[in-house]
């Protein structure tokens, strides 16, 4: 009986310690449902499970994994929600007829993920929103709601594309498809320099994916840069990059008075060439074209201010004045110069051109004051006369008011461009304000008008520029 009782003493402690040995409880009698034991003899939830308090090694209670979230050492494999698994978004069975093998592979691009009809898959096991659309919440990486890109608004990771409020797309403003017939290709290119833009009637590309209005019309708003409406030139404005040629009113163009069309059977080719000179100007009257295309006041007569062509008859004996005051100003014989002007001027107060020159002429004989208060006239009876505003700068220059002077110059190229003394005179201001690259630039621009200018500007009176701009300074400083 004794050795009996000593044998099953020995089975139990036999029992217990192996029971201990492997981490189940003596009392154990029988598994956990959704909890199994691996070879190594440690206990682990099914696939599909978690444990419900894994800080609790005692405690081998599971619970499902929730719907979408990767298992426990399987990140490419999810929950169902209910103790089930699937591959993780993108995701899918390498061998889907083995229900023991788990393994997974990405699948291909641009596949619809099931139950997700505006996702895409990246062919590496990620996704992204389809084109035409975006997420809700970006931070979040477990949202995949998504939301369509508001129309106009860039396409994330292609900035020619834009949404329409809808979930699709198309090229930005200025941009085309590239195989307009192909719907999975969405390669865009420039549309061409003055191709209409699609759906843009009045609009052409620049051929670097901007656009402007087409020839013939303007910008309704042109302060709005997110406004697009457009509506015809008025009839006479000259179109902005073509100054030959004039809008007509219905957003059609023809040539400026005095140009002509080069090839007027090609409605697409907007060159022209100066018309005959001598030509009576249409709708204007006793005014005529030159050889250059520029519009002249008839024989006998004179403009009544620059800008406009406006005329009246000249005053012959004004005009014979004006003929021996300019004989000597050639030959720099100033006080009779000034005296033929003054003597023009008697006869024709109004002419704008007398004034502007006895106005030149008093300023190189030092009489700045008298000088000022003629090109003040001339100006005041035709503002935009560059020749006088460049009269002016100079004076203001020799007096050492320097932002007049540059005020003037600016007014003056703004009216012709190519005006070497008003280019060269603002290059001496440039020089003298440290502004050293735009001083270059107005001096060689002037130069190559005029060679001769650095000589004239120092007989009147200017000294030529030099590397040091406050000596600069003093020298157009004047007397």
């Amino acid at each position: 009986m004794e050795r009996k009782l000593f044998i099953s003493r020995v089975f139990f402690l036999a029992l217990l310690a192996f029971s201990m040995m492997w981490g189940v409880p003596a009392q154990a009698q029988s598994m956990p449902a959704h909890v199994e034991r691996h070879t190594d003899g440690k206990f682990y939830p099914v696939m599909g499970w978690r444990w419900a308090y894994p800080s609790d090694p005692k405690n081998l209670s599971v619970e499902p994994v929730p719907l979408n979230e990767p298992l426990p050492g399987q990140p490419h494999l999810v929950g169902n929600g209910q103790g089930g698994f699937h591959p993780a978004l993108c995701w899918k069975w390498v061998n889907p007829g083995d229900s023991h093998n788990y393994q997974v592979t990405p699948q291909a691009a641009d596949i619809v993920p099931t139950g997700y009809p505006n996702l895409r898959c990246n062919g590496q096991g990620g996704f992204h929103p389809a084109m035409g659309y975006r997420w809700i919440d970006p931070n979040d990486s477990r949202n995949f709601n998504v939301e369509p890109v508001p129309a106009g608004v860039p396409l994330p990771g292609h900035p020619h594309l834009e949404g329409n409020g809808q979930g699709k797309f198309h090229p930005s403003m200025g941009w085309q498809w590239m195989n307009p017939q192909n719907p999975n290709d969405f390669t865009v290119v420039p549309v061409p320099a003055e191709a209409p833009l699609p759906g843009h009637a009045h609009l052409a590309g620049n051929g670097q994916g901007s656009f402007h209005p087409q020839i013939g019309w303007r910008w309704l708003y042109p302060n709005d840069p997110h406004n697009y409406q457009v509506e015809p030139l008025p009839a006479g404005e000259a179109v902005g990059n073509h100054p030959h040629l004039v809008g007509d009113g219905q957003g059609g163009v023809r040539p400026a008075a005095c140009w002509t069309w080069m090839n007027p059977g090609n409605p697409k080719d907007f060159s022209v060439q100066p018309g005959h000179a001598g030509e009576p100007v249409s709708g204007y009257s006793h005014v005529v074209c030159s050889n250059n295309g520029l519009l002249l006041p008839a024989h006998g007569y004179r403009w009544v201010r620059m800008g406009d062509f406006d005329v009246v008859p000249q005053v012959p004996a004004a005009e014979s004045a004006f003929k021996i005051g300019a004989a000597a100003d050639s030959r720099h014989d100033y006080p009779v110069a000034e005296r033929e002007y003054s003597e023009a001027i008697r006869l024709d107060p109004q002419n704008f051109a007398f004034l502007n020159d006895r106005c030149w002429v008093r300023a190189l004989t030092g009489e700045l004051r008298p000088a000022l208060d003629d090109c003040n006239a001339s100006l005041t009876i035709s503002p935009k006369y560059a020749d006088a505003l460049d009269s002016r700068a100079f004076i203001y220059l020799k007096m050492g008011n320097q932002a007049a002077s540059l005020a003037d110059y600016n007014a003056a190229l703004k009216i012709n461009p190519e005006l070497a003394t008003s280019l060269y005179g603002r290059s001496l201001i440039e020089q003298s304000q440290g502004n050293a690259a735009a001083a270059a630039a107005d001096r060689a621009a002037a130069l190559k008008i005029d060679p001769k200018l650095i000589t004239e500007f120092s007989a009147w009176g200017i000294a030529a520029p030099t590397d040091n701009p406050a000596a600069t300074g003093d020298a157009v400083k004047g007397p």
